[in-house]
């Protein structure tokens, strides 16, 4: 690695390669104690009946691999954020310091664990039932895969030059924005077969999917959290 212009020294590659470890570590338990969940989960994303079965199988959200999941893809999401606002020289970075990834990480897990809320009250509010349960089981498929395909662009980063962590982040981007799409057009898709509202639906989309990507999106090219 002598003569490339390595991302040290403000990322600290070492505890971020043991972390990229855990989750990997986390990921081949899954596949040694459950061989078929992966694969299940890659088919629940391309089949809509796949994930209903699943759904009455052994429920998506409450399965014994869900926090793994959930927690890796929390992680390298936070990663992530941690690499970009690095690179980019976010203002938040010189506010947070030492505290900036866990604070990454707390904010992910808490802006899904949140949505989770949400969902659930309005279940109760509007008693929607099936559809929101079966968008949030969706959501969770979506946001464990992105974990998984995040993996290998982190390590890449970690191993590669600085020149090389912009189209890195670019990509992770891309495949963010892929899975945003897919996640919500199954949603719409899912809405009409039950016959939901489309206001029902419009709002929805506003309040939960479109206006926390607009608000991610200002705090980022404002320079995040600019003095």
């Amino acid at each position: 690695m002598d003569g490339l212009d390595r991302i040290q020294p403000f990322l600290q590659e070492d505890w971020m390669l043991a972390l990229l470890l855990v989750v990997l570590v986390g990921l081949a338990f899954i596949r040694y104690a459950y061989p078929r969940r992966l694969h299940r989960l890659v088919q629940a994303l391309l089949r809509v009946r796949i994930l209903l079965q699943l759904m009455r199988e052994e429920m998506v959200l409450t399965h014994h691999t869900a926090l793994i999941l959930f927690l890796s893809f929390s992680a390298t999401s936070a990663l992530l954020l941690y690499l970009a606002a690095h690179h980019f020289g976010w203002a938040v970075t010189e506010l947070l310091g030492p505290a900036l990834f866990p604070v990454f990480f707390g904010l992910v897990t808490l802006v899904y664990a949140g949505k989770i809320v949400v969902v659930k009250t309005i279940q109760v509010l509007f008693l929607i039932q099936t559809i929101l349960w079966e968008y949030l089981n969706y959501t969770f498929v979506v946001n464990a895969l992105l974990g998984i395909a995040w993996i290998p662009l982190l390590l890449i980063a970690l191993v590669s030059s600085e020149g090389v962590l912009q189209g890195v982040l670019y990509s992770a981007l891309g495949i963010f924005a892929l899975g945003w799409l897919v996640r919500v057009g199954q949603g719409i898709m899912l809405a009409f077969n039950q016959r939901v509202p489309g206001v029902y639906i419009i709002l929805y989309l506003c309040a939960l999917e479109i206006l926390p990507l607009m608000v991610l999106a200002r705090w980022v090219l404002s320079g995040s959290f600019e003095a």
